[in-house]
């Protein structure tokens, strides 16, 4: 039985440029979570965001964003406007070290095109640092990462590709007042991934005096991979005469605060959004 909840490979959703007559191609990932707007005793409502990388997006007026269709095979691609009259229609994170923009998703317009879509609750279905810090998240968790690398998708549906890893680096974000904007994850990233969630694996069991992780949930976004650079010297100079570039394997991830900065930002640039509700469980 997987550990990785569907609705999670649900939320998450390609971000493709026209190269073509007729054909797109998939140049990094994005996702869905939703900010808790109402709560009662019936059920929550949620306002909706994309989530993605500012360098997905640079240079570009426009993207087509892709999800499955309800009720079988199929697959759309909606236009997404990134300027209108000159104007951002997205909240790129305010800090530019970090690779995070959030855009108002309609849910109305996806429920009406019949797209199969969900999203993660930034309430019930992530952690910040804080909560990380609390529910002992440290080197050595285990970790999924879903996307789109290499433009690998089926002919039919489009459903991300989940690679397994773990956390190598994240003690360092949990001291006071720390400089770092991300923490590493050991498992490796390619073109078309970036934007991706990360996800943290469940682990029923746990050493002693550690927490189990009962439940997973979105701890980040990816953003790059770590490169190992290696220099090509000259045996007739000693001189360095080029550089090799290869993916170390580390990837690095922003945290969910970073997230929430950004879908804070989008909140008050749209005013007032169109929300979806979830009935609460009896």
């Amino acid at each position: 039985m997987s550990m990785l909840p569907r609705n999670y490979v649900d939320a998450v959703v390609t971000l493709s440029i026209n190269v073509g007559k007729d054909k797109n191609h998939i140049i990094g990932t994005g996702f869905l979570v939703g900010r808790l707007e109402t709560d009662d005793n019936e059920k929550k409502s949620y306002s909706l965001y994309l989530i993605t990388n500012k360098h997905v997006i640079k240079g570009r007026d426009k993207m087509l964003v892709g999800f499955n269709q309800l009720g079988g095979v199929g697959f759309h691609e909606f236009e997404l406007l990134l300027f209108d009259k000159g104007k951002k229609m997205y909240s790129p994170h305010p800090n530019k070290d970090v690779d995070i923009i959030a855009v108002s998703i309609n849910c109305n317009f996806l429920n009406e095109m019949g797209a199969k879509f969900s999203f993660f609750r930034i309430d019930e279905d992530a952690f910040n640092l804080k909560q990380m810090e609390l529910n002992d998240v440290y080197e050595g968790d285990l970790t999924y990462q879903l996307g789109y690398p290499l433009n690998l998708v089926g002919a039919s549906s489009k459903n991300p590709i989940c690679r397994f890893g773990c956390i190598s680096r994240i003690s360092n974000l949990y001291i006071p007042g720390h400089p770092e904007l991300n923490f590493l994850v050991d498992s490796q990233s390619f073109p078309g991934n970036s934007g991706g969630p990360v996800i943290l694996r469940p682990e029923p069991s746990t050493i002693s005096g550690g927490k189990s992780h009962l439940k997973s949930v979105l701890i980040g976004i990816l953003y790059s991979y770590v490169p190992y650079r290696d220099p090509l010297i000259s045996q007739q100079t000693g001189e360095v005469y080029s550089i090799m570039q290869e993916n170390s394997g580390l990837t690095n991830v922003h945290p969910v605060d970073q997230i929430i900065d950004a879908v804070e930002i989008e909140k008050t640039r749209i005013g007032t959004p169109n929300t979806v509700s979830i009935s609460k469980k009896k």
